[in-house]
């Protein structure tokens, strides 16, 4: 009998949110290379999105215009499939916050590796998560 292939290792889908082209690009360009990316600038998108994709993580900048990151991602947990919820933020008033959200917080500037690890992270808790739904 022949040895079974190894399968391939998986390819999370993550969504990035964020109305500053700039930042979604560089944030691209850290992620794309460990994550199947996609990129939107704007939070009503990102719920199309989100509504008829299958992304394992989703994050988002806080403050755009029309709905918050903190909304986007409330709304995002209340998706039937579980994903990992982010939320990337430029202001301090998050740092040491203690909350009850399905989300977790970076405040920017963000480091890449750490950007990657977390959502690494979040997308194989995801992944456990779906498994028990099945």
């Amino acid at each position: 009998m022949p040895p079974k292939t190894p399968a391939p290792p998986t390819r999370y889908k993550v969504l990035l949110v964020d109305d500053d082209s700039s930042v979604l690009k560089s944030m691209a360009a850290a992620l794309e290379f460990d994550f199947d990316v996609t990129s939107c600038n704007s939070a009503a998108r990102a719920l199309e999105l989100l509504r008829n994709g299958d992304f394992h993580v989703v994050c988002s900048d806080y403050s755009m215009p029309g709905m918050t990151g903190i909304e986007l991602l409330q709304q995002a947990s209340a998706l039937p499939q579980p994903m990992g919820c982010l939320l990337v933020t430029g202001s301090s008033v998050f740092i040491g916050s203690k909350s009850d959200a399905d989300y977790y917080v970076l405040v920017k500037p963000v480091d890449p590796e750490r950007l990657g690890a977390l959502i690494l992270q979040l997308a194989r808790t995801a992944e456990v998560k779906r498994g028990a739904k099945r």
